[in-house]
């Protein structure tokens, strides 16, 4: 047996002449051992005068792994066909045996075998050529002890390049060796028939649903394996997959294949002359070490998971705007959009309404939010190239903040600004085409610390009875929108509440900080809001609030956990390109800058809740219930034909009726309702639009009525309309026995019966 050479000779037609001699022992065993002269010119077939064969060995330990059809197709060497279609060079692999030869479409292209015998004791040869600084073509040298090291199997590669467009060639691995990179198949890779310049290098992908998530051991082959002093030649071919064989399959689907040149260069499409590996491989060198870092391995399926969660929050929303529009916002609504325009700059609220306003033209700015989510939801971002994918977050994001900063009083609910920025970090994410960035990731745990923290703050700064643990005696009852479990939720023991408080406090004052830990520590974090935002959704209605804190809590999550709840996803080519790199650090340095006053917000004694510090609604301070009410107080609004008899209004969502159960409607937004829990509390949130209620009910207007439950008049208005607070108690066990009611309530007048004079 002779020893390694590979000379790195470039021909007139500047391809890479490389030539490998030697054979670890167990590759001469499993020769002999296959059926001698089984030729298979299909895979061994040249294309023709511009075609050249690289040759790859992979070191490693040979064994009973390697199946008979393997044995069958390890190749020992190539020959390389220059400009006049002549054989360049050829491979020696043993001391005994016989050459295989076959002529090429255009030219000829020899393969000579040499079977070696039995007896050899194993070699070590290096496992790659490696593409140095000037273009030449060097062996391998720490590869090798990695390759031997993890036992990855033994084979041999070989890929034929035709102009810029690489095909692979090479040896089926037994499904033992193959497990590690999984068997999935993926498409033909290029025709060489058609040289395309420049679109070889991105034809080497590997399938774009691989589900591995690589250990760490294979991880820092594949590391260790890029940072060499070249790249190693990685091709191969399982059975049309386009991947790797031997050393390189093993490590398939952790290199980005889209950045694999033939030649051992990654880099963009067009560095496959060899010419120009030198340069190059160092460009690549660098691009590789910002992959590394920017790309969050364990994101794939939190990143898919978040942004599909965060649609269907998207979804809800829209559709909550068009169906409230009319009756609420529109030219006879209650605080008319126009009315807002005319006063309002587009400085102070930036939207498309100040170039554009018409009630229909607002309800197909909701409708095509709702379109476009729905869209999202069934993978359209996924679908789509990397730029029209962000496109489309950044169109949600700018429908919904045109209808939020023209929304008024309506639209002034902290979890509009939630959604906002959510949705804005959402455009950053990127799609299924790059990896998952760690730092958009860690910008949206930055966001739920801020929701959790701000929340625990404002409770311990606020409210007495949350530091003596005792508000929740009080709060299931006199909340917003009581639930269809908030009465059970109530009538718990007192010394549960006690508990409930204190894991309150212990969730969004402490658990926060261990979001910004290594998973899975942040993944417990997540895990912890996550339990106790549902158990929020469970007593009570806060429109879509405690669903998207959970939606931002799953970003958090490895994919580890949720791989068994998404079958068939996982990760996919992890590239990045160096624009999305870029752009996503200048949004990370911009949402820094901005933290300055949501952060001095969270340190001051007088702090401020749900509170947006700019009109385009990012990087905001949020809380929520830093004063609990201890009693209930309902307006309730009653119409009359003759001023003897009267009828209640019935709202969707508000207690009227005492028999009626409180329903479920989050996440959908009843924001009349939520407003007139607000009236009951102080007249002054009523002021705007109370009054102009009572007047479109005496009107009989539908749009209106629309936003009720009931018309007690059928359509045919009354002549008088008033309003009466009512404080309402949650009835105790015995009285929810004996009368069926879930309310109990007394009542005092709270607007005088009103009717209109003179047409008004």
């Amino acid at each position: 047996m002779v020893g390694d050479k590979l000379p790195g000779e470039r021909g007139r037609d500047g391809a890479v002449t490389a030539e490998v001699t030697g054979f670890v022992g167990g590759v001469v065993s499993g020769l002999e051992q296959g059926a001698g002269g089984h030729h298979q010119p299909d895979r061994h077939r040249g294309h023709g005068s511009r075609t050249a064969a690289v040759t790859r060995v992979v070191g490693g330990r040979a064994g009973d792994a390697l199946d008979e059809q393997v044995r069958h197709q390890l190749a020992a060497g190539a020959g390389v066909t220059g400009r006049d279609g002549g054989v360049r060079d050829g491979g020696e692999g043993g001391d005994a045996g016989h050459d295989l030869s076959h002529r090429g479409e255009e030219g000829q292209i020899a393969h000579r075998v040499r079977r070696g015998s039995r007896g050899h004791p194993p070699l070590g040869l290096r496992p790659a050529a490696t593409v140095g600084d000037r273009g030449r073509v060097e062996p391998g040298g720490e590869l090798e002890q990695l390759a031997e090291q993890h036992a990855v199997g033994v084979g041999l590669q070989r890929i034929g390049v035709t102009g810029d467009r690489a095909v692979h060639r090479g040896p089926v691995l037994p499904r033992k060796a193959r497990g590690l990179a999984g068997d999935r198949r993926g498409p033909p890779l290029a025709d060489p028939t058609r040289p395309e310049r420049g679109a070889g290098v991105r034809e080497l992908r590997q399938h774009p649903r691989q589900r591995e998530v690589p250990g760490p051991a294979v991880r820092g082959l594949a590391a260790r394996q890029r940072h060499l002093g070249g790249h190693p030649v990685v091709a191969g071919e399982g059975r049309g997959q386009p991947g790797l064989g031997g050393l390189g399959r093993a490590l398939e689907p952790f290199q980005p294949m889209d950045q694999v040149d033939p030649l051992g260069v990654v880099g963009d499409p067009g560095s496959v002359q060899a010419r120009q590996a030198g340069d190059q491989g160092r460009t690549v060198g660098y691009r590789d070490r910002v992959t590394d870092w920017f790309v969050a391995e364990q994101g794939w399926l939190a990143r898919e998971l978040f942004q599909r969660a965060l649609a269907v929050v998207y979804l809800v929303a829209f559709v909550a705007a068009a169906r409230q529009y009319r009756g609420l916002l529109d030219d006879h609504g209650l605080t008319p959009v126009r009315d807002y325009l005319q006063r309002v700059s587009f400085r102070r609220s930036p939207g498309l309404f100040h170039l554009h306003h018409s009630d229909r033209f607002f309800l197909g700015v909701a409708w095509t939010g709702a379109a476009l989510s729905a869209a999202t939801i069934a993978g359209l971002t996924d679908a789509l190239p990397l730029a029209p994918a962000m496109l489309v977050w950044v169109v949600l994001w700018l429908l919904y903040l045109s209808i939020v900063n023209v929304g008024q009083t309506w639209y002034g609910f902290g979890w509009e600004s939630l959604l906002l920025e959510a949705g804005f970090l959402a455009v950053f994410l990127g799609n299924d085409s790059v990896g998952p960035p760690l730092l958009t990731l860690l910008l949206l745990r930055w966001l739920l610390f801020r929701v959790e923290f701000g929340a625990g703050l404002i409770k311990m700064r606020g409210d007495r009875c949350w530091r003596d643990l005792t508000c929740l005696d009080f709060h299931h009852e006199t909340q917003p929108m009581p639930g269809p479990f908030s009465w059970h939720f109530h009538r718990l023991p007192r010394r549960v509440h006690r508990v409930e408080t204190l894991a309150n406090h212990v969730t969004q004052l402490v658990v926060p900080f261990a979001l910004f830990l290594p998973r899975p520590v942040a993944g417990v974090a997540a895990a912890v809001m996550i339990v106790t935002q549902l158990w929020l959704v469970a007593s009570g209605n806060f429109a879509w609030l405690n669903w998207l804190t959970i939606v931002l809590a799953l970003s958090a999550l490895p994919d580890s956990w949720l791989a068994p709840l998404l079958p068939g996803s996982g990760a996919h080519d992890g590239s990045a390109p160096l624009p999305f790199v870029a752009v996503v650090a200048l949004v990370t340095i911009g949402v820094a800058v901005l933290s300055y006053w949501p952060v001095a917000n969270l340190l001051s004694s007088r702090q401020r809740m749900n509170t947006s510090f700019n009109r385009w609604h990012l990087v905001n301070a949020y809380g929520a219930f830093g004063h609990v009410t201890r009693s209930r107080y309902e307006i309730v609004l009653e119409g009359s034909r003759d001023g003897g008899t009267w009828a209640e209004y019935d709202f969707r969502g508000k207690p009227g009726d005492v028999r009626r159960r409180p329903r479920q409607f989050a996440p959908y937004h009843l924001r009349l309702d939520w407003l007139m829990w607000f009236a009951a509390i102080s007249p002054a949130y009523a002021e705007p639009w109370l009054p102009v209620l009572a007047q479109r009910l005496l009107e009989g207007d539908r749009d209106a009525l629309g936003l009720l439950r009931t018309d007690p008049f059928d359509g045919e208005p009354p002549r008088l309309v008033r309003a009466r607070l009512y404080h309402y108690e949650f009835t105790t066990r015995r009285e929810r026995r004996e009368s069926g009611s879930w309310w109990s309530r007394l009542v005092r007048e709270f607007l005088r019966a009103t009717e209109l004079r003179g047409g008004r």
